[in-house]
């Protein structure tokens, strides 16, 4: 169980990490539809942690 919070954690930092970065050295009108896509992968980190904490 602790391996899979593990990889949840590094899943979403470097998630997080490679966002923001991506947000930062863009052209300033892409930072808006860059931001955007940060919020893609949310959804399945979030069914996967659900998934992880119910077992």
């Amino acid at each position: 169980m602790l391996d899979v919070h593990a990889i949840l954690l590094l899943t979403l930092v470097c998630t997080i990490a490679a966002g923001v970065l991506m947000v930062a050295v863009t052209f300033p009108a892409a930072r808006y539809l860059a931001s955007a896509g940060l919020l893609l992968p949310a959804l399945p980190i979030y069914l996967a942690r659900s998934f992880a904490l119910k077992r």
